[in-house]
């Protein structure tokens, strides 16, 4: 099979010529097992991409956005917050975004726990904030958008491992931490 594509060149036209030569029943099985072979790596590549990714919804991990706040109030009223529930911050960044994290801290199993059989907990709050540009004219604030997310730990019964686990009332312990955060963040943004 000859095909022939004029392309324009800058010195008139130049012919190309493209050729396929192969046995017919051959050649279309060949392409046929060289079609499936690229089909399964395109469905294991994006498998292992889906499944490494961490943008999706751990049902493991709570997970809440906060308002906008600019960086220092994300950072001054997250210490507040936290400090007041007895978290230990352990790391806090604020160069081209910000990075709050606890340290793993334990404590009192909340009812649902108890009932399920928890004898220790620990939990860990990371609050992440990344830049939004205001476009507005006359403003200079860099505003963050922010989340808020937390890793539950439990120890069962006579078990030595720590496995994660997330209950109704973990999620309402955490969402009222995030209406406290959220109150203190409203109060320190002003936009105009």
């Amino acid at each position: 099979m000859v095909a022939r594509w004029p392309f324009p060149c800058g010195q008139g036209m130049f012919q190309w010529e493209y050729f396929i030569d192969f046995d017919q029943t051959r050649g279309v099985a060949m392409s046929r097992h060289l079609l499936l072979a690229g089909f399964a790596v395109l469905c294991v590549g994006g498998l292992a991409c889906a499944g490494g990714s961490t943008g999706g919804a751990d049902p493991q991990t709570y997970r809440k956005d906060l308002p906008q706040a600019t960086a220092t109030d994300l950072v001054r009223m997250s210490q507040k917050i936290l400090a007041r529930n007895v978290y230990r911050i352990d790391r806090v960044e604020e160069e081209t975004y910000v990075l709050i994290e606890t340290a793993w801290t334990g404590r009192y199993p909340l009812e649902d726990e108890i009932e399920a059989g928890v004898v220790e907990v620990m939990t860990r709050i990371v609050i992440r904030g990344r830049p939004r540009q205001r476009s507005n004219p006359g403003t200079t604030t860099n505003l963050q958008v922010s989340t808020l997310e937390a890793e539950n730990r439990a120890m069962l019964g006579d078990s030595a491992d720590w496995v994660p686990f997330m209950t109704p009332m973990f999620k309402e312990y955490m969402d009222e931490i995030v209406r406290d955060l959220t109150t203190e963040l409203n109060t320190g943004v002003r936009v105009f």
